[in-house]
Parts: structure tokens; C-alpha cells; sequence
């Protein structure tokens, strides 16, 4: 946590206060990690919700928050969540590499949040940049929200593989680090900013893996 909380906590208010000094803006990615996930469905957390971070990385997540917002009046904040995209690994990957040597995948059930592509979480945040609404805290995902089990089976089905998904519970798994059970985001204080609503998280995923089927390009579309 030690190391996590130099980069993700100090490393980001330094950050703050060379771009305060330069006297221009910064743009903060943080994460729905902040959150416990302990709200109900159909709930969603807005960007003025109370903050209560179950992990390391929540809390180091956060810290670089504070710190940011108290180096650098000029800042956005923006909280997204469930990333994947064409570069690196991510769950979408993990779940076709399985299919290669595997009929059947367990898949936590229980937690809950938005699918977001990469790629269109950037263009929502170019699009902060250019525009440049009111400074302050943002939440940004793709629209919908599902499990993790409905987020591999649907990647199975538009990827025409067949696979037997069986849910799993998060407590089955015996990670040391917490996770929260339902994280989904809140977005309109951004759709009001910018007057636009990004994809859901299904069309996403559906452009993904039509992207990576091409064996690469570019991802269109995104928001409306």
C-alpha cells in the first residue's frame, strides 16, 4: 500500500501543483473503488456521494484525489470503472484465452458495475478537455450496468463461442483485497456538462470484439 499510495496518492498531487504553478487545468482519472458498494439495486453513486474505499487501491485512489483537488483548484475528477481495451490485458481477453482450453468458466455473480471500453472513455475525456465544463468531480462509464458473469456471458455470445458460464460468489474466490459489490456510476452531472450520453456497455463490447476480429483499426461510435 506503501508504494501504491507514492503513485497513486503523491505522485498525483505532485502532478497537481506543477500543473497549478503552469497555471493550467488538470484531469484526474480515478476509480469507483472510492465506494464500499454496499448501496442496493437499482442505486447508483453520484460524484457528491460519500466515499468509503474497501482496499489499497481505493484508498490511494482517493488520497490522489484530495490531494489533487487541494493543489489545484483548476482540476476534474473523473471516476470510471470495469475498463477494458485494445491495449494490455483485460477481462474480455482473459475470457477468450479460457475458451481455448475450456468448456465451462465460474464467474463472480455478485458484484455489479459498467463495462468500459477504453476507447471511449478517452473521447469523453478529450471531449472534458476541449470543452471544459465547470472544474469539480465526474463520474464517466458506459451506459447499463450487468455482473461480471452477464458481462462474460455476453462477450461469449457475441463472440459466437460456446461456453457453459456458471456464477460464482466473490467470497468463493479468497482474494486478500476487496472488492466492492455494487459500484455502478451515476453520470448525468457529466451528460448535462456535455449534452452527450456514452454507449452502453453491450455496443461497446460488440465494437471491441468486432475491432479485434478485423485484427485491429479503429473503434468508431460511443456516444450519442
Amino acid at each position: 500500500e506503501e508504494e501504491a499510495m507514492s503513485v497513486n496518492g503523491v505522485g498525483a498531487g505532485v502532478i497537481a501543483e506543477a500543473c497549478a504553478k503552469a497555471e493550467i487545468p488538470i484531469l484526474q482519472v480515478s476509480t469507483d473503488y472510492v465506494f464500499d458498494g454496499f448501496i442496493t439495486t437499482p442505486g447508483e453513486y453520484g460524484p457528491e456521494d460519500q466515499v468509503s474505499p474497501l482496499s489499497a487501491y481505493g484508498r490511494t485512489k482517493l488520497e490522489g484525489e484530495r490531494r489533487v483537488a487541494k493543489a489545484n483548484p483548476a482540476h476534474w475528477i473523473v471516476r470510471t470503472q470495469w475498463l477494458y481495451g485494445c491495449h494490455g490485458k483485460n477481462f474480455v481477453e482473459t475470457m477468450l484465452s479460457l475458451a481455448e482450453s475450456n468448456e465451462e468458466v465460474s464467474v463472480v455473480g455478485d458484484q455489479e458495475g459498467s463495462p468500459t471500453l477504453t476507447h471511449d472513455l478517452a473521447m469523453t475525456l478529450w471531449k472534458i478537455v476541449l470543452r471544459q465544463p465547470s472544474f469539480g468531480t465526474y463520474h464517466a462509464r458506459n451506459s447499463g450496468s450487468c455482473s461480471w458473469h452477464e458481462f462474460a456471458v455476453e462477450v461469449f455470445r457475441l463472440a459466437g463461442v460456446q461456453m457453459c458460464v456458471h456464477p460464482t460468489k466473490t467470497a468463493s474466490l479468497g482474494r486478500p483485497a476487496p472488492r466492492p459489490a455494487r459500484s455502478v456510476l451515476e453520470c448525468s452531472k457529466l451528460q448535462d456538462a456535455l449534452g452527450l450520453t456514452m454507449a452502453s456497455w453491450e455496443d461497446a463490447l460488440a465494437r471491441y470484439l468486432s475491432l479485434r476480429s478485423d485484427g485491429g483499426g479503429t473503434v468508431s461510435g460511443g456516444e450519442s
